[in-house]
């Protein structure tokens, strides 16, 4: 995450499918995503997760929980921004 306490999206100007890339590089790429995803019951193919633009509304949460990101970096669509600490 962004050292200055704000999200990556937020800091970099990062659009969804540059999101979706930075995600995958931090997983170590599709198939090590697909092999995490199915330790908590989540099927998908490795040609599947190429095949993303963006990350999909439903697997938003997981895939930033395993790429050690906020929701809103990945999909500042569907989550709220993180607030900041006062």
């Amino acid at each position: 995450m962004a050292a200055s306490g704000r999200s990556i999206n937020r800091a970099l100007g990062m659009t969804p499918p540059v999101a979706r890339t930075l995600a995958l590089a931090r997983i170590g790429g599709p198939e090590i995503l697909s092999r995490r995803l199915a330790d908590i019951d989540i099927t998908i193919a490795p040609h599947t997760i190429r095949k993303w633009v963006v990350i999909p509304a439903v697997h938003v949460m997981a895939v930033a929980r395993l790429a050690g990101l906020h929701p809103y970096d990945l999909r500042p669509d569907l989550a709220p921004p993180k607030r900041r600490a006062a």
